[in-house]
């Protein structure tokens, strides 16, 4: 039963990445964590979303990777903002992987549900201005600045599994960005940081009690590489459909989603 969750799961991951570039994680650890409790997989209570963030990193790896791709081929990637950020990303995800070890899986739950409800408001406020993507004025900002950021999004990646891009998705939407452009770049910068918070939860989960699933520390490795592959499938459907989609449905569907998700983490 496991892995026909893991295949759904992995459909809805793709879509959300190619759809809203945040790589899938904020439906993945969820849903990951109730399908656990259905098929009554024998984790500890204390470290399902310890095993929840680290096989949604681990699968976002592939998700994140195919609509990377089909973002740059439609030439929506802000290149020269990407290698100021992404550094960034991937000192946070290493930091986020440590500090979401030294909490409980019931903290970092409430953590994921409030973090999920509070961007949703973000998105729930009135629409400002955006910038033609032959504007450079946001290209101005200091580069310091752009790495900072980067750790920030990076570290609360790495903790909640959640790819960083509905962090990165509001900062670039309140600098004018469209929808469509702040998920092509937030879909790229989210690749090195899964990389590295599938890295982190590896090693910070490798004496980690054994469990009736093969794992390589707090990724399951059968169940992300199921869910991966399936999210390649329907990344590029979401690319699409982001590209033709009205943006003030976009940003409803994002804010709505993300209600829902806090609701459900709360509930599982």
């Amino acid at each position: 039963m496991i892995y026909i969750f893991a295949v759904v799961i992995g459909a809805f991951s793709g879509l959300l990445s190619g759809l809203l570039g945040i790589g899938g994680g904020v439906a993945v650890v969820p849903l990951l964590s109730y399908a656990f409790m259905i098929a009554h997989v024998s984790i500890p209570a204390d470290m399902v979303m310890h095993y929840a963030v680290g096989t949604s990193l681990a699968t976002m790896v592939f998700s994140t990777l195919s609509a990377s791709f089909f973002q740059h081929k439609k030439g929506a990637v802000l290149w020269p903002l990407f290698w100021y950020i992404a550094p960034g990303t991937v000192l946070g995800g290493l930091l986020g992987g440590f500090i979401a070890d030294s909490f409980s899986s019931h903290f970092l739950k409430v953590c994921f549900a409030a973090f999920c409800a509070f961007i949703s408001l973000l998105f729930f406020r009135k629409e400002r201005v955006e910038r033609s993507p032959e504007d450079k004025q946001s290209l101005r900002i200091p580069k310091c600045v752009l790495t900072v950021i980067g750790v920030f999004i990076g570290t609360i990646a790495g903790m909640l599994g959640v790819g960083g891009g509905v962090l990165l998705i509001p900062l670039l939407v309140a600098l004018h960005f469209s929808l469509p452009q702040a998920s092509a770049l937030s879909v790229s910068c989210t690749l090195p940081t899964v990389i590295a918070g599938t890295v982190s939860a590896i090693y910070f989960g490798w004496d980690a009690p054994p469990i009736d699933l093969p794992s390589i520390g707090y990724v399951i490795w059968p169940i992300a590489l199921t869910q991966g592959v399936v999210s390649v499938l329907t990344a590029k459907l979401g690319v699409h459909i982001t590209h033709t989609l009205p943006r003030y449905y976009l940003r409803k569907l994002f804010a709505i989603l993300l209600l829902c998700i806090a609701w459900l983490m709360l509930a599982v």
